[in-house]
């Protein structure tokens, strides 16, 4: 069984503050123009990240994730700390890769933030043929000196893997205990209307302007996208059935929490199938129950 050793949050949505008491005009201004500052920042930190990654430099590529970082990546496994993330990078330069990052969305609040985006990689296959992949990918992030570094990542792929592709293998350990807060209900919700075919039920779970990746598939923006996709899955799952984990949340202001965990896929008899590790920004609502803003899940063969 796959364990989820913890869980990161996501962070907030919002614009930095400025101080102080400006004029109405100055008062728009400078936010907007500290915050496109920080963005630029951060789509360098992502160019530097894809430039070193192309040149099989995994000491400068480890050296922008914080001491406690972790990576979840999408064939499984969990690395944590940058010397393992250095370790991991170093033995991906025998497939000689080559990245793409291309970002979709990056929030930002005060010295965290969290970018989504997509990604594709080339390179050399374990069998010595030519290989490329893709998917998507959510970081978070956290200014230390001043200086933005990466604090988390998990990625996920956006079609299925070849048969008789090898995977890292599920995580070593016991699983933490499932917690019970007010987004049990929504997570309870989400497992009835998959397990009863509903993708209606599914997508009503979401706000209007969600940005969700579930394993095996595109970033899907919206209720309506989230039920066509969630659709075709309930279909391709012959009737299986999924069970959710939640392993730990944050709380990230007065509107906003993280939630994550792992679930499980399980066939007829109650085998588990496939596993994998999910993490929602949760949305507080004034009239009801909280909705999920944003998704990332990835997922591998039980027991890969």
């Amino acid at each position: 069984m796959m364990s989820h050793r913890k869980v990161v949050p996501f962070l907030a949505l919002g614009l930095l503050v400025a101080c102080g008491e400006p004029p109405a005009e100055d008062a728009m201004e400078a936010p907007a123009a500290e915050a496109d500052s920080e963005q630029d920042a951060i789509a360098a930190l992502g160019d530097y990240w894809q430039t070193h990654f192309n040149m099989n430099h995994a000491d400068m590529v480890a050296s922008k994730y914080t001491d406690s970082a972790w990576v979840s990546p999408a064939d499984g496994g969990w690395i944590e700390g940058r010397d393992g993330i250095e370790a991991w990078l170093t033995g991906l330069e025998e497939m000689d890769p080559s990245a793409e990052i291309s970002p979709v969305e990056t929030l930002v609040m005060g010295d965290d933030a969290m970018g989504m985006g997509t990604y594709s990689v080339s390179g050399t296959g374990p069998d010595g043929n030519p290989m490329e992949m893709s998917g998507s990918y959510l970081n978070r992030l956290e200014k230390v000196g001043g200086e933005w570094m990466l604090a988390a990542s998990m990625n996920n792929y956006d079609s299925p893997r070849p048969e008789g592709w090898e995977w890292a293998g599920p995580l070593e350990g016991d699983a933490p205990p499932d917690i019970e807060n007010e987004f049990t209900p929504v997570i309870e919700a989400f497992e009835a209307a998959y397990n009863a075919g509903d993708a209606a039920g599914v997508a009503a779970l979401y706000t209007d302007d969600a940005l969700v990746t579930y394993s095996d598939g595109p970033i899907l923006r919206g209720p309506a996208a989230v039920r066509s996709a969630m659709a075709q899955r309930m279909q391709d799952a012959g009737g299986a059935t999924l069970v959710i984990h939640q392993a730990g949340t944050d709380e990230l202001d007065d509107t906003h929490m993280g939630s994550g965990g792992w679930y499980e896929i399980r066939g007829p008899d109650g085998t588990a199938v496939r596993e994998g590790m999910w993490w929602n920004l949760m949305e507080m609502q004034p009239d009801g129950p909280p909705k999920i803003r944003w998704t990332l899940t990835n997922g591998w063969p039980a027991g890969a």
